[in-house]
């Protein structure tokens, strides 16, 4: 239980029972991407340093692959989900101007899924924890890149049956 966290919006009588983070390994094919084109801009720049364009082009690279790795840090830093005595609630952080938050009462969930997908998923542990709601065919609601999806699926189950 983590009764020291609040949030705006809290209901009377609502306290936060889990925070569920993404896992950390979501970073890597964001800084895959900023690594590689930081050096290619270093390469561009060592090797085409006598030719005109080519240290404002190196540059170029840099700002980008400096770019890509501050977006996937504040992505993964703003994103969270909150489980509550009461409800789910999710923030995905997509951008810098683009956050997707939704909810969904405990007492709504029918159905609990964990999935690990592929080797990275399987060699750290993380996973998808999908909940089907009350709502229908259409009301999927999905955390993913979880820690470890079997242990806040059962948290979220034994938290639903109360």
């Amino acid at each position: 239980m983590t009764p020291e966290y609040t949030f705006e919006g809290s209901r009377a009588g609502e306290h936060v029972e889990l925070i569920i983070r993404a896992h950390p390994i979501q970073l890597f094919r964001s800084s895959f991407k900023a690594f590689l084109f930081a050096w290619i801009s270093i390469g561009l720049f060592v090797f085409g340093f006598n030719q005109k364009y080519v240290p404002m082009i190196a540059l170029s690279f840099l700002v980008i692959a400096a770019g890509w790795l501050f977006r996937a840090i504040f992505c993964q830093l703003r994103s969270m989900t909150l489980v509550t005595n009461q409800r789910l609630i999710s923030r995905e952080q997509r951008g810098f101007f683009q956050r997707k938050i939704s909810e969904v009462e405990l007492s709504n969930i029918q159905e609990l899924v964990t999935q690990l997908n592929g080797l990275w998923g399987s060699i750290f542990g993380s996973g998808t924890v999908s909940l089907k709601t009350a709502a229908g065919d259409k009301s999927m609601f999905e955390i993913k890149n979880v820690p470890d999806p079997y242990l806040a699926q059962q948290k979220i189950s034994e938290l639903s049956k109360k």
